[in-house]
């Protein structure tokens, strides 16, 4: 049968039954919440086109959201359609809501005598809170009356009490989001091609997709075999500009120009939108964006300002248009003060993969320098970062490679290299030696340590000097260590175990009572038991604990098995 007054759509769509499925579900509402580009209207329209039951599509156009004028249109569509006989109180249409203080008592009577009925309200967003709330209201009341909404903002539609009273079902991103097989079939490639893989990584919003689709050359032979970086320098970028002409019209340029900036960054706060743009009105603005669905605001928990995320459609048109307008000295301004609001806010590899993209080293090194443990597991992505960089660059950042020399140290097919990593920290950390800066001494010398170590010599002399340095620091000192303060105790603790055990323990002891990540408690490190028990037991134990399945083995600089047998006779017993 199918709902009356669906739009039109595009023949060329893809099916998703899924979806078709959760909508056709018993519950009373079901509301599709997301940003634009995510198809909810698609999805939702598909639905209504095709399910077995009886209603009517409403869109509620902007400035029509109060609850007279919304009533009126929906009486207004009932009556046309056919669903209302004249025996209905609202088959008057509109006009009957002229005189009346307030519309859902008529409502409700008028859409009980209808029967079953299902609503399809598109663009609720544009409801003012009491006409959301007096929708609700009537789908409680009238028992034969079932709800479908798309919202681009979250409202009172999506409040989670609503589920103690109400049947309700609310289907966000990541169920509107394409899978695997839906990215391949719209994108008309194979399920291998690293498009797919790419557009599930911004989002997997159907909008991009179908963006995509326009770009022949994107999808079509040996094309396919291109990512999405690879595709911005290519016929994309027209594209892009032609979805920005159709939606400018409605945007002054300041507008624009503020929504191209901070859709430089994946996430952005008041503070930092204001930075960005110069706009003492950002929060303004970026409620603006969120009406548009442009993006969500995201609450980041108590005492933390919320995020504004743009939507993955939205962020990338309108970054590739602010990079291709901005200057790149302004570019790379915008881009360093990206980075380091993401290190001050715990996203420690956006912030290295922004500032690597520009080779800064001082911030590269400060987030390394705060957030060493945290960026292990992204191994792979951060020697991708530094592929290409001269050896003589890498040799004055000791920090930065004895990071390479822990990930490519936890490969066995990378063992030799890990070794040239770590005596390449080891050289650069003595050559700088001279710093004042206690914080940047300890980590050094630490560095140095676990390079020589590694590398099949004694780091224990330089361990006992980071060991004195650490006596020596005040608590300020000790902050700029950041999370990976007890890493560093562990390391000198792990070096003293060459011959000075008690100053091995005591550092060890520090480095749990400062737990920052799992791997600070030195738990993951191959013969570290003997920190927590006999020493002679981590004579046997590198032979009989193997690395627990699925666990990553770069967890310090051992990263695994040890490089050489002089590293594996480091633990034993002297």
């Amino acid at each position: 049968m199918g709902l009356s007054g669906v739009p039109r759509l595009p023949s060329e769509l893809l099916d998703r039954t899924r979806l078709e499925r959760m909508l056709d579900d018993d519950a009373a509402l079901v509301v599709l919440s997301s940003p634009a580009g995510m198809g909810k209207t698609v999805a939702m329209a598909q639905w209504a086109a095709r399910t077995a039951r009886r209603g009517v599509w409403v869109r509620v156009a902007d400035g029509g959201g109060t609850p007279a004028v919304f009533a009126g249109q929906l009486a207004l569509a009932l009556h046309d359609h056919g669903l209302i006989g004249a025996d209905n109180p609202l088959s008057s249409g509109q006009a009957v809501f002229q005189f009346v203080d307030e519309p859902w008592t008529l409502l409700r009577r008028g859409l009980a005598m209808v029967g079953e009925l299902s609503l399809a309200i598109d663009e609720s967003e544009n409801l003012d809170d009491e006409a959301v709330a007096g929708v609700i209201r009537l789908v409680h009341d009238v028992a034969t009356l079932s709800v479908r909404t798309t919202t681009r903002v979250p409202n009172g539609f999506v409040e989670p009490a609503l589920a103690m009273s109400l049947s309700v079902r609310v289907l966000r991103e990541d169920a509107l989001a394409l899978t695997d097989a839906e990215a391949a079939a719209v994108l008309d490639v194979e399920p291998d091609a690293p498009i797919i893989r790419d557009v599930l990584d911004h989002g997997g919003a159907p909008g991009l997709a179908r963006l995509l689709t326009l770009d022949e050359s994107a999808t079509v032979g040996a094309h396919t075999r291109r990512t999405l970086r690879e595709i911005d320098s290519s016929r994309i970028s027209e594209i892009v500009e032609s979805f920005l002409r159709i939606r400018r019209p409605a945007w002054d340029e300041r507008f624009t120009v503020f929504l191209e900036t901070i859709c430089l960054a994946d996430a952005v706060d008041v503070a930092l939108a204001s930075q960005l743009t110069g706009r003492e009105d950002a929060g303004d603005l970026l409620d603006r964006a969120e009406r548009e669905g442009l993006g969500q605001w995201r609450s980041q928990g108590s005492g933390r300002a919320a995020l504004f995320e743009p939507s993955p459609f939205t962020q990338r048109a309108l970054s590739a248009s602010a990079r291709r307008s901005l200057r790149p000295s302004r570019l790379r301004e915008l881009s360093l003060v990206i980075a380091q609001w993401e290190l001050d806010n715990g996203r420690p590899f956006e912030a290295l993969r922004r500032a690597a993209a520009y080779r800064e080293w001082p911030l590269i090194t400060e987030i390394v320098r705060r957030h060493w443990n945290e960026l292990l597991p992204y191994g792979s992505e951060i020697t991708a970062l530094f592929r290409g960089t001269p050896l003589t660059t890498l040799g004055r950042q000791p920090l930065v490679t004895t990071m390479l020399a822990i990930i490519a140290n936890a490969r066995p097919d990378h063992r030799l290299r890990a070794v040239e990593y770590f005596l390449l920290a080891a050289y650069g950390s003595r050559q700088r030696s001279a710093t004042r800066d206690p914080a940047d001494r300890v980590l050094l010398r630490a560095i140095e340590s676990a390079a020589q170590r590694i590398s099949g010599r004694d780091g224990s002399r330089v361990a006992r000097e980071a060991f004195e340095i650490f006596d020596q620091m005040t608590p300020d000192d000790r902050a700029r260590l950041g999370r990976n303060e007890p890493t560093v105790h562990n390391q000198i603790g792990t070096s003293l175990l060459y011959g000075e055990t008690p100053r091995g323990r005591s550092r060890a002891s520090a480095g749990r009572s400062r737990p920052a990540t799992p791997a600070a408690t030195g738990r993951d490190y191959r013969g570290s038991r003997c920190l927590r028990g006999p020493t002679r037991s981590a004579e046997i134990f590198p032979k009989h604990e193997p690395s627990r399945p699925g666990q990553s083995s770069a967890t310090g600089p051992i990263g695994g098995r040890p490089a050489t047998p002089a590293a594996t006779c480091s633990w034993r017993t002297r």
